[in-house]
């Protein structure tokens, strides 16, 4: 496992052992399991979206990746077996394992590596990830087994970039090329175990057992089935009766009703999620700081988490999560609960009698209900907000891409590594969908990255945290905590708190 990436060079040689589950019974095979998602994907090609969470539980089933997470989320061997770092940092070459195949029969090799990091650093392909990937001067094919990616500086939180959301999938070559970009977003294929068989819009996603997965005997299960089922309630009806196994993400408010059933195991973690305000820098009325800044110091966040998500939530005080070790220690100014001088901030902008729109998604439903608080909480300062619900799609057109709004209530993930929340503050990043400009941020932020000692990590990401959060363009309203609720014949399940879930080792009693 790594332990300090870029403190010399390292070697992992561990191979790819089973989450350690201790079972009491032998893991039977055959079954399928019905996982309830509250959003439908946009799309299952995992290096051309940013793959909400409802994406995350599918694709990181239908694709490995180089790494993945164990129980304790330490980067530990998938496609790659093991790693050496060169160049004193600024180059890993990737060992990988050999024999295995994609699901159209085609072998997994060093080449179909390359093709994955070229896909993301195309700027033909438009993919977001590609800023995320900045660092990644070149990929270099050593031999079949052997690839080499270069980087600009050293990369601390490299690792762990390749697992953001749903993870870097390595896809088929040849299926991309088959079917090009938009045809494969929607006929995945990958070396996962399981295998894209079916996707019926507005209702299911059906994944089937890949059996020539490169670990022995696994899958168990026969079959995935990602039920569509938006309305929270309709959610917990079918946990309740049977009809789904497991819903992860479900809202905390439901947990107390759900613990109650016999046939059912909640799991709650701690996690790395935020939900979000966006104020767009670039329209008035929010390309006035003050006016942002009023708008933070006016929303109670303890209280817009307790009534979201329900009793033990909390609000933000930071933009990186608690369960990260960059997570700044102070709760900052603009993150704190000030009406008084949210209403003199307002006065000094001539915005004492501000209006504004307030979008929602229909990702997910929490995100409404949010934006309904702050209109409630922002009336008590005289602001005028007016809520707009915009289906998932329309939202990504005109907020993240158009830049078309106000203001929006986002949901985000951020992980272990601290780029992964701040990378929107990056020029010429295109998911800075905010409109940020920020000279400093701009310089800071692709500094940290490289920064080796932790010491200085911190430093620089305390930094980067406070110039966000007088900036309050992109600012965390609260921490998300990870809900799973599952069947108890569901064995051999470990709930990550991240947007992955690997059913590769899950197996059922009956």
């Amino acid at each position: 496992m790594i332990r300090k990436i870029f403190g010399g060079i390292l070697l992992a040689t561990s191979l790819l052992t089973a989450v350690s589950v201790s079972w009491a019974q032998q893991p039977r095979s055959g079954g399928a399991l019905r996982v309830g998602i509250q959003s439908e994907p946009r799309s299952l090609d995992p290096l051309l979206v940013i793959t909400d969470g409802a994406t995350g539980h599918v694709v990181s089933n239908i694709f490995n990746t180089l790494v993945r997470y164990d129980e304790k989320m330490q980067i530990v061997p998938d496609l790659a077996t093991s790693w050496r770092i060169e160049d004193d940092g600024r180059a890993v070459d990737f060992f990988l394992r050999k024999g295995v195949k994609f699901h159209d029969g085609t072998d997994f090799d060093a080449a179909a590596v390359k093709f994955a990091f070229d896909r993301i650093l195309d700027p033909a392909n438009s993919s977001p990830y590609r800023t995320f990937f900045k660092p990644v001067e070149q990929v270099v094919v050593i031999n079949p087994s052997t690839v080499r990616v270069v980087l600009s500086q050293p990369w601390p939180g490299f690792f762990y970039q390749l697992l953001y959301v749903g993870g870097m999938g390595i896809p088929s070559p040849t299926a991309v090329k088959a079917l090009g970009n938009a045809g494969f977003a929607r006929k995945p294929v990958g070396t996962g175990p399981f295998k894209f068989a079916d996707w019926a819009s507005g209702d299911r996603i059906v994944l089937t057992k890949n059996t020539s997965y490169y670990r022995p005997n696994m899958p168990y299960l026969d079959r995935l089935e990602f039920k569509v089922i938006p309305d929270s309630t309709a959610l917990t009806t079918s946990l309740r009766t049977g009809q789904l196994d497991l819903v992860r993400d479900i809202p905390s408010q439901l947990l107390p009703l759900l613990d109650k059933e016999p046939s059912l195991v909640p799991s709650v973690k701690n996690a790395y999620s935020f939900d979000w305000l966006a104020l767009n820098a670039a329209k008035p009325p929010f390309n006035d700081v003050r006016v942002r800044q009023a708008i933070n110091m006016a929303i109670d966040r303890d209280a817009l988490a307790v009534a979201v998500y329900g009793k033990g939530a909390r609000g933000s005080t930071a933009q990186i999560a608690s369960a990260n070790q960059f997570h700044h220690p102070k709760k900052l100014p603009t993150f704190t609960y000030n009406p008084e001088r949210a209403k003199k901030l307002l006065a000094e902008a001539g915005q004492a009698n501000l209006k504004f729109t307030l979008v929602s998604s229909t990702v997910k439903p929490q995100l409404g209900q949010e934006a309904t608080v702050i209109q409630a909480q922002l009336a008590r300062i005289g602001v005028t907000v007016t809520h707009q619900v915009m289906e998932h799609q329309a939202w990504l057109a005109n907020v993240l891409r158009a830049k078309n709004f106000e203001a929006s209530t986002v949901a985000g993930t951020g992980g272990p590594e601290p780029n992964s929340y701040v990378m929107f503050w990056t020029k010429d990043n295109p998911v800075n969908f905010v409109s940020l400009n920020n000279a400093e941020l701009f310089e800071l932020v692709p500094k940290a990255q490289g920064i080796i000692k932790d010491a200085e990590r911190k430093k620089a990401y305390h930094r980067i945290q406070e110039l966000g959060a007088e900036e309050a363009s992109w600012m965390a309203l609260m921490e998300v905590p990870s809900n799973a609720v599952m069947s108890s014949k569901i064995k051999g399940y470990v709930h990550l708190p991240y947007n992955v879930s690997y059913f590769d080792e899950v197996w059922l009693t009956q």
